[in-house]
């Protein structure tokens, strides 16, 4: 139990210096500015949310650490190690084993700074009977959007 943790708390520092790392901000904004900033841009449509997702399962249903590592934008494979990512990588799937079924659930808006915005997509997933910790949990994908481009930072599997 206490490895699962220190996979989490691994991916959560990842995500954190991703975070300081690009120096995101956030400013008091009125409840009207908050909801038009946590709606994702136009461009990032059902499909491609629907894409990130599939990409993102099918590497780790097939067990393809290399790809999995390859969805990291250059930027955050700056700020982790391979090594240690793929052993984080063998630690979700000996703990969840593969995941069966999911979908999108919500974003989140993390901050910006200038022209890029930070997001945090939600995917709602089951895992299979193999899974030790249960078979329903989530995804969370972190994106870097600038214009109509958008980058991966970070992800973090879990049970609930």
């Amino acid at each position: 139990m206490k490895s699962i943790y220190a996979v989490i708390i691994v991916l959560l520092v990842a995500n954190l210096v991703a975070t300081v790392w690009f120096g995101v901000t956030s400013q008091p904004v009125t409840s009207t500015q908050n909801k038009v900033e946590n709606t994702l841009p136009s461009h990032m449509t059902k499909n491609v949310r629907n894409k990130i997702y599939d990409q993102f399962v099918s590497r780790y249903n097939s067990r393809d650490y290399e790809a999995m590592y390859d969805i990291f934008s250059p930027s955050a494979k700056a700020q982790i190690d391979k090594n240690e990512t793929f052993s984080t990588f063998l630690q979700l799937v000996d703990y969840f084993d593969s995941i069966v079924e999911g979908g999108y659930s919500h974003a989140e808006h993390l901050g910006t700074q200038g022209d890029l915005k930070q997001f945090k997509l939600f995917y709602s997933v089951k895992f299979s009977e193999n899974s030790k910790f249960g078979t329903s949990g989530s995804l969370s994908i972190t994106l870097a959007i600038r214009n109509d481009e958008y980058e991966v930072w970070g992800f973090n599997l879990r049970s609930t």
